[in-house]
């Protein structure tokens, strides 16, 4: 998850300068740092559990964002982005 909040900050960086992208997309970056959000409310002082979940629904949706992003040539993958 390391980044992908970057990654998503720059991408509506980019959607402010074209007109072609959907409400989905935003909608979708929303959803994705809720999730984010809730889950280190819920567990900011039992990192031990935080570390035992399955991030599999969190990383699909980030997945989804950046595949948006991949196709409409906004932004790379986020393991392509030099850090």
């Amino acid at each position: 998850m390391r980044g992908t909040l970057d990654y998503c900050h720059n991408l509506l960086n980019k959607i402010q300068e074209t007109t072609d992208i959907s409400e989905n997309v935003i909608e979708k970056i929303q959803i994705y740092v809720d999730l984010l959000k809730n889950l280190q409310m819920q567990f900011q002082n039992i990192e031990e559990l935080f570390f035992k979940l399955d991030f599999t629904y969190i990383e699909n949706i980030f997945e989804g964002i950046e595949q948006i992003s991949i196709k409409n040539d906004l932004l790379p993958k986020l393991e392509d982005i030099p850090l």
